[in-house]
């Protein structure tokens, strides 16, 4: 699930899990403990992003992917185990939903192992220059969808027959708040940002 800040990528992925949580033994949240606080009593089990490990009978939840993981970390071998977990899913009987607003952040091999694309509403800046192989994608739901339509999303599925098009009136789970859709924000350490360390600062 793609789209820009706000535009109800998580909210989505909510309304997914609830609408599949039924027919799996639990449902996973690869995030970090400040955010994984806001989903206390919601019966999520937490994931690290430094551990990735592979669930079974399981749904699992990658929110906000761009926050704990960067294009050079597939280059590096920290996103293999979603490489795997995409790749054995339905041997593991595991549901995968990745939501980010950088697409960059996912490996292609990923990217071409999913079922389904869900495009939120996207920003101008992502229907015009993001990565090639979902632009022409990014732009037809830039087209498609007006800035304060919410609830709407162009989906594009390889499920059974396939399907293309736009869908809309996507619900919010009734236990959904604004403390789950908020629940990166103390990410980078609350009222104030670090400094990015030298590794973050070395050259791609």
């Amino acid at each position: 699930i793609v789209g820009d800040i706000g535009s109800g990528k998580t909210a989505s992925a909510m309304s997914i899990v609830d609408e599949y949580r039924d027919q799996y033994k639990d449902v996973y949240l690869l995030m970090d403990k400040k955010a994984f606080k806001n989903y206390k009593g919601q019966g999520f089990k937490r994931i690290d992003p430094d551990k990735i490990v592979i669930p079974r009978n399981a749904i699992f939840v990658a929110d906000d992917l761009h926050l704990s993981q960067h294009a050079r970390d597939w280059a590096g071998g920290k996103g293999r185990p979603l490489e795997e977990l995409a790749r054995e899913r339905r041997q593991t009987n595991t549901m995968m939903i990745v939501t980010t607003q950088v697409t960059r952040v996912i490996d292609v091999n990923l990217l071409n192992m999913m079922n389904c694309l869900i495009i939120m509403r996207p920003s101008i800046a992502q229907a015009k220059f993001d990565r090639g192989e979902i632009a022409p994608m990014l732009r037809k739901a830039y087209a498609g969808i007006k800035y304060d339509e919410y609830g709407k999303a162009y989906v594009f599925s390889n499920v059974g027959e396939g399907f293309e098009g736009i869908i809309e009136g996507i619900p919010l789970p009734s236990w959904y708040s604004d403390e789950i859709s908020n629940a990166h924000r103390d990410h980078f350490g609350g009222d104030v940002q670090e400094t990015p360390g030298e590794i973050a600062k070395q050259p791609l």
